[in-house]
């Protein structure tokens, strides 16, 4: 599944948005979906907006990978807008386990600890850029 971030879209895209759901001031755009994607499977498809995951709010990308990160094969509720519909749409996603040949790093972390140290790292960057531009 590919993301955009709502405040790095394109301008065609957010009018878009804007003049369906004028009330959503968070979420994630879904670019596209590969085909037997956890995502695919859970009916999330292009143009959905992720603006919840098990009941938190999806700001960022980055957010939303942390929330999914340690539920690995486990269900997750996903709420999306889709531009079809006026109201929002529940699904339940199960994450894959992230596979080190998947890792977008290089060069390729050998083990998932290693993937750890990096993900906390960019979630304590996430965190301190939420808070920056909540003051």
């Amino acid at each position: 599944m590919t993301l955009t971030n709502s405040y790095a879209a394109k301008a065609s895209v957010l009018e878009e948005i804007i003049q369906k759901f004028p009330h959503i001031r968070n979420g994630i755009i879904v670019k596209d979906v590969m085909k037997g994607s956890p995502a695919a499977h859970a009916g999330i498809i292009s143009k959905d907006i992720i603006v919840e995951c098990d009941g938190e709010v999806v700001r960022c990308s980055l957010e939303f990978c942390r929330m999914v990160w340690n539920r690995a094969s486990q269900s997750v509720e996903v709420v999306v807008m889709r531009p079809s519909s006026s109201k929002p749409v529940k699904l339940t996603m199960v994450a894959d386990e992230l596979k080190p040949a998947s890792y977008n790093c290089w060069p390729v972390p050998a083990d998932k600890e290693y993937a750890a140290v990096i993900w906390m790292s960019i979630d304590l960057a996430v965190q301190r850029t939420t808070t920056w531009l909540d003051a």
